[in-house]
């Protein structure tokens, strides 16, 4: 049976983490891009997991900042 698509519009925050050393101290281990004007799609799969999809023009904020706190 083939699941519905759904097309989703919105913006998002990305971070990107590396590991803890030398030039990534804790607290200053992300890299954070915003992604404000994206689209893309959701669906459920056959055991009934949500999966979505997002892309989108980035805007990067700055390297060395510190993770999302949730």
């Amino acid at each position: 049976m083939e699941q519905p698509v759904y097309d989703i519009r919105g913006s998002f925050t990305r971070y990107i983490c590396h590991k803890i050393k030398g030039i990534n101290p804790v607290g200053k281990n992300c890299t954070v891009s915003q992604y404000p004007d994206s689209s893309g799609i959701c669906f459920r799969n056959t055991f009934g997991d949500w999966h979505c999809r997002m892309i989108g023009l980035s805007k990067q904020i700055g390297e060395h900042l510190p993770p999302p706190e949730n």
